[in-house]
């Protein structure tokens, strides 16, 4: 789910901390984590993790990204992710497993069903890639793990014994040795060829929503990536124009904050000034504006301040005003 991943603490650039060793993992397993636990049957935990390193091992061998790499997988589905998470974690002896197959955005590992289990925020939906466990400094639970330096942990949780003998999950089918995830795409570009930015913020449809499209400008970028898609002079950044890998390249995730300087957060209501929330899991370009209004900021993390934009926006229809001529959408100039 900046990590998306909260947009709070930019991308994941660097390898997260060594974790400390723990136990060798045992031999395969079929032990998935359990359907149907009611909310009150979950017992939260702040703890610290002790498999960050299968984890990790798992999250490898999923990807065929090397153990805290930088790796972006432009258009893959977040679940075939988890799916394939999960195969290769229970390979090295775990029970893995999403609360809700298919729907929640955390995976959860653990040496036995009965025991705690360690729950892990490890796909960034904006930039397509792994996130990867990392030691925080104290104990902690949920987001506030992100604030420790926790980076996919979101701390543990038990269920009740009587699940893990009645309400078994079945295994799901191990996957092929065939690579999981598609290549790592690459931007012929580099920030250096980015010589101005016009970026995009307008309505989407007949909604409170508003849509972000970073545009980057330059001579020596459209000679290096144009695919038919640019202008003369600009090329949208987006996935729609077969730029993924240069968005994130270049501009990096998508950030809102509001007029009070409060950043969008994916995992809890952050922002007043207006209230702000994402459309989509998988999207952090389309925003809908809930209630009040106010002049907010869209930046990229990766795209410095000449990046970012402003707009006056609203929980109305239409959320902002385009004005005429404007190529750029509701931004002020």
């Amino acid at each position: 789910m900046t990590n998306d991943c909260d947009p709070c603490c930019g991308p994941t650039t660097t390898p997260p901390p060594t974790p400390p060793p723990t136990a060798p993992p045992g031999p395969s397993s079929n032990c998935t984590f359990p359907q149907g636990v009611p909310e009150s049957g979950y017992t939260s935990i702040k703890a610290k993790p002790k498999l960050n390193d299968l984890v990790a091992q798992a999250i490898s061998n999923a990807t065929g990204c090397p153990i805290g790499g930088d790796c972006s997988y432009p258009g893959t589905d977040a679940q075939v992710f988890f799916n394939r998470v999960e195969a290769e974690g229970r390979k090295l002896g775990l029970c893995v497993g999403q609360h809700e197959e298919g729907v929640t955005d955390e995976v959860a590992f653990a040496r036995s069903c009965t025991g705690e289990w360690e729950n892990h925020h490890s796909w960034n939906y904006g930039g397509f890639k792994p996130v990867w466990p990392a030691m925080p400094t104290a104990p902690c639970s949920g987001t506030q793990c992100t604030e420790v330096g926790g980076q996919s942990y979101r701390g543990n949780v038990k269920i009740p014994a009587s699940y893990c003998k009645t309400v078994p999950s079945p295994p799901k089918p191990t996957p092929g040795p065939s690579p999981v995830l598609p290549p790592e795409q690459t931007c012929a570009a580099t920030g250096a060829d980015v010589e101005y930015w016009e970026s995009i913020l307008k309505p989407h449809g007949s909604t409170a929503q508003v849509d972000f499209s970073p545009k980057a400008c330059g001579a020596d970028l459209v000679a290096k990536i144009n695919n038919g898609n640019c202008g003369s002079k600009c090329c949208e950044l987006t996935s729609e124009k077969g730029f993924a890998a240069c968005e994130q390249a270049l501009f990096g995730r998508t950030v809102y904050t509001d007029q009070n300087g409060a950043l969008l957060h994916r995992m809890y209501q952050s922002t007043t000034a207006p209230e702000m929330v994402f459309v989509y899991p998988d999207n952090n370009n389309i925003v809908r504006i809930v209630s009040g209004n106010g002049r907010i900021k869209v930046c990229g993390t990766k795209g410095g301040p000449s990046s970012c934009v402003q707009a006056d926006v609203a929980a109305t229809v239409p959320p902002c005003v385009v004005p005429a001529g404007s190529n750029q959408g509701c931004v002020i100039r």
